[in-house]
């Protein structure tokens, strides 16, 4: 899987970097953004597997602090929204009351909602939405992330957050961290994560 995720966007710099040189001005902003946008990819799927390898080593480590989960929630919602649009998706926030401080990473949170919501926009079609909701509850706050994509089958529910998983009909979107990375972040938080889906209903 890894060797594959890496090669597809060494691919696009290796080619995009053999054109520049000889191609038109009008065409060459285009072969720069194709080179940063595929290291971003190669940078990220790196960054997931240095984290898979702290969270299997037991290395892995968050700083918390008394925070306000208010404000992270929001900028997740207006950070991937651009994305959404380019897609003709649609995401919600909603916030219940007031949230109150917890103790958390605040940047591991921010991957956290990262992850969940990119990856609920992968699997979202066009015209679909991702809502994500806050609400406090006796010992801390609930967050919920939840899309109208096509749903996961019973099967694939329990493997879902295993590293490197990816459901047969989904094999070709990533390499299968992002959601065993979200699980280790919340459990190193002490908090729960689950999955409820329906194959069809999101």
């Amino acid at each position: 899987v890894v060797p594959h995720d890496l090669r597809n966007p060494l691919t696009k710099i290796s080619l995009s970097a053999d054109l520049l040189p000889n191609a038109p001005a009008d065409e060459q902003q285009e072969l720069v953004t194709t080179i940063r946008t595929a290291a971003r990819q190669m940078d990220r799927l790196i960054q997931d597997l240095l984290d898979v390898a702290r969270l299997e080593s037991g290395r892995f480590s968050i700083e918390k602090e008394m925070i306000d989960p208010e404000p992270i929630v929001r900028n997740a919602c207006e950070s991937n929204r651009a994305i959404a649009e380019q897609r003709a998706q649609r995401i919600i926030c909603n916030i219940e009351g007031k949230l109150p401080e917890i103790c958390a990473d605040r940047d591991r949170l921010v991957q956290v909602f990262g992850n969940l919501i990119g990856n609920a926009m992968k699997f979202t079609p066009e015209r679909g939405t991702i809502t994500i909701d806050a609400k406090p509850v006796k010992d801390g706050v609930r967050f919920c992330v939840t899309d109208t994509g096509p749903g996961i089958p019973e099967g694939d529910l329990k493997q879902l957050f295993r590293p490197y998983y990816q459901a047969r009909k989904t094999a070709h979107l990533g390499a299968g961290l992002g959601l065993a990375i979200v699980r280790g972040i919340v459990g190193a938080h002490g908090g729960e994560i689950h999955v409820e889906s329906e194959e069809g209903s999101g």
